[in-house]
């Protein structure tokens, strides 16, 4: 009969006694998770039948009661009541059991979370303690009061008390990523062992919120830096700017978190597309109060430095009225998220203005000002000044401020220059007029007509560029010839698909033609020319054309002066567009 189903369970199912259970002091805390024998069979006048038969007397391993714990780990309210009962019968299983399923407890608790804390979330071994000082380490886990008498939390490692070292040795075992519960108990660890867990754990908070390497991060937002809006930053920025925000001024400024670049000196903002701009002279209390501010005397000459060059930008601003306005942040000269809508935005020398009424107009203009200054004091006099006359608001900031004897001379304001492009290659005339260009596309041409037309007039643009130089096409194959032995080739399938290869086959040069004139309108050009243009722009060169229809070639090198030089802007496109299932 061992080895028939010839017994019936609590639910009348029947089994071979080897599966089942009958009550002893060892059984009864698995009485809910193993199958066991009927109350009213499980009597001392049948024990001795059920132990011919094999009914077992001992716990059979740690599985089941873990398997109900990972349930209930999923669940949103898990009952807590339940929770306990089944830390109740490992802890039991744990006195009683083998070493083998104690390390199977200790295991399954130090890598998966179990462990259900006092605040209410789950969480491994390393991540929680039987007891802590709210004051010295805030936010850590503790055990909840109902079960913290169990023997079993030292039995698999959980610690009586925080330590530096058991801080570390869980942070460094955090995935990289989003932290989830666990990102509002890191803050304040990263705040208190700030070096330590940079070069320790080799992680840190981004901007994102998320766990990241420190060897992904190339930037920083520091404690003093008075930034707009960061959420419309795209995600991939955001997760390569280490958040120092919650960190000690000090702190920030000593290593290592000193070698990082600060975003407020790195990010800057930019008119998105182009707008109807109406230029007029400052508003006189603008100029009275940027006159005073140049003039401030402060204890820390740091900040005053600071705040005599932005009133000396803000005198030398120009006030512009804009039907709307929306701004675009960069980020060391590249587009670095989506454009945000403005009311007042100070960008450069011009303070640019949507229409408003006077009261909203008092309220947003000292607002925008006082971000970029920064300073209580300052703060006050912007909303104070507003339109007010010159001599009260000198009154003003002669009453609430230490001010110079004599104002410096005001440095000349920026003028701004035509931008610097190539001469025209000297095309014959003969070649001067295409027989076809892209603006002669009809307008009901489909799209791809349009596009193989589009090809068409930059292919003619390369052959006007290339025969210009002196090369000869190739009457049976799609590549120029020089007399030099020099050859202009199409690679098919390149993004610079033309190569200029010298006479002993070395590459020279790479052409992307485009029949356009980037003087007429914006060049839309794909990112991967862009970063090649970038990564080696001595190889990489654009044909373009001018207004007149000269072939023009501008290279990467000039593309990245004129970067530089703050007179060649790039704007994003086009967005891709990722469902995250």
């Amino acid at each position: 009969m061992q080895g028939l189903p010839c017994l019936p369970d609590t639910w009348g199912h029947y089994r071979r006694p080897a599966d089942l259970m009958r009550r002893t002091q060892e059984t009864r805390p698995l009485e809910r998770i193993e199958p066991f024998i009927p109350e009213e069979l499980d009597t001392e006048g049948n024990r001795w039948l059920f132990d011919l038969l094999g009914v077992r007397t001992t716990p059979s391993g740690p599985d089941r009661i873990l398997d109900r714990l990972r349930a209930l780990a999923e669940a949103e309210r898990p009952p807590e009541q339940e929770v306990d009962q089944w830390y109740r019968s490992l802890d039991h299983l744990a006195r009683i059991g083998t070493e083998e399923d104690v390390a199977k407890i200790r295991g399954a608790f130090s890598q998966e979370k179990l462990i259900l804390a006092k605040d209410g979330s789950w969480t491994v071994s390393s991540g929680v303690f039987l007891a802590t000082d709210e004051l010295r380490v805030p936010g850590v886990r503790v055990i909840r009061d109902s079960v913290k008498d169990l023997s079993l939390w030292r039995r698999i490692g959980v610690a009586e008390h925080p330590t530096e070292d058991l801080i570390l040795a869980w942070l460094q075992q955090l995935p990289a990523g989003d932290l989830g519960d666990d990102l509002n108990r890191v803050r304040p660890l990263l705040k208190r062992y700030h070096r330590r867990i940079w070069e320790s754990c080799g992680h840190w908070l981004n901007l994102a919120g998320q766990w990241a390497p420190t060897h992904t991060l190339t930037h920083a937002l520091f404690p003093s830096d008075v930034l707009p809006r960061l959420d419309h930053l795209f995600p991939n920025v955001r997760g390569k700017i280490a958040d120092l925000s919650d960190l000690l001024p000090e702190d920030a400024a000593s290593p290592p978190f000193a070698d990082l670049p600060s975003l407020s000196t790195r990010l800057e903002e930019r008119l998105a597309g182009s707008l109807q701009i109406q230029v007029l002279p400052l508003p006189a209390w603008l100029k009275a109060l940027a006159e005073g501010l140049r003039r401030l005397h402060l204890d820390d000459d740091v900040h005053a430095q600071r705040i005599h060059r932005l009133a000396e930008r803000l005198a030398r601003s120009r006030w512009c009225e804009v039907p709307e306005l929306s701004v675009e942040p960069y980020l060391d000269g590249k587009p670095a998220g989506t454009p945000r809508t403005a009311e007042v935005a100070w960008l450069d020398e011009r303070l640019y203005v949507v229409p408003m009424n006077q009261a909203r107009r008092a309220r947003c203009l000292p607002d925008e000002l006082a971000r970029v200054f920064d300073h209580e004091g300052v703060r006050k006099a912007l909303h104070y000044a507003v339109d007010r006359d010159e001599a009260t608001i000198h009154e003003y900031l002669r009453e609430n401020f230490r001010l110079a004897a004599t104002l410096p001379p005001l440095p000349p304001r920026k003028e701004e220059t035509p931008i610097d492009l190539p001469e025209p290659v000297n095309v014959p005339a003969e070649l001067e007029n295409p027989k076809e260009t892209s603006d002669d596309i009809p307008p009901l041409l489909s799209h791809a007509h349009a596009r193989r037309t589009h090809r068409r007039a930059d292919h003619e643009l390369m052959t006007r560029y290339a025969e210009a130089l002196g090369f000869q096409q190739d009457a049976e194959d799609e590549h120029f010839v020089h007399s030099n032995g020099s050859q202009i080739r199409f690679a098919q399938g390149s993004v610079f698909p033309w190569v200029h290869v010298g006479p002993e086959a070395t590459i020279l040069h790479r052409y992307l033609p485009i029949d356009h004139c980037l003087e007429d309108r914006p060049l839309e050009l794909e990112k991967e020319a862009w970063d090649l243009l970038e990564e080696k722009p001595d190889l990489y060169t654009l044909i373009l054309r001018t207004s007149d229809g000269k072939p023009i070639a501008i290279k990467g090198t000039h593309l990245q002066a004129l970067k530089n030089q703050g007179r060649l802007h790039l704007y994003p496109a086009r967005y891709r567009l990722v469902l995250n299932k």
